[in-house]
């Protein structure tokens, strides 16, 4: 994976937005499936998989941002990275109304909001801590 820090300039931004884009539709088509269709699993299983969906789309929406950003303002980035990952967590939860067996579920809203904020932090760090 390329170094986040590296500037790859603004000649090619589909690049940087086409890995946070598939992760968002992907996150779109798991929303659209039935609840019944999915097998039994334990809660903590659903825990994790949102947590994993949501920290990756917030690292590379963070990254996408920050290399096409000519500000570089880290802060400002960041906050915005987590308050579009956290928007689109809770649009894919009202969603689901409309999708048969499956609800809104504010638990859901706070493991993606925790994964979207692990992401962020995993950004920063590579982004500020020297030599990674």
């Amino acid at each position: 994976m390329q170094n986040p820090r590296q500037d790859i300039g603004t000649s090619l931004p589909a690049n940087l937005w086409l890995p946070p884009a598939g992760i968002a539709l992907l996150i779109l088509v798991l929303s659209s499936i039935p609840g019944k269709a999915f097998p039994a699993h334990p809660d903590f299983l659903n825990s994790a998989v949102h947590f994993g969906e949501f920290a990756v789309l917030s690292y590379l929406i963070a990254r996408a941002l920050y290399l096409s950003s000519k500000t570089k303002k880290l802060s400002s980035l960041l906050m915005t990275c987590f308050f579009v990952s956290v928007l689109f967590g809770v649009a894919t939860e009202v969603y689901q109304f409309a999708i048969p067996h499956r609800l809104f579920d504010p638990l859901d809203i706070l493991v993606d909001s925790v994964g979207a904020l692990a992401g962020i932090l995993v950004f920063w760090g590579w982004v500020k801590v020297p030599g990674t």
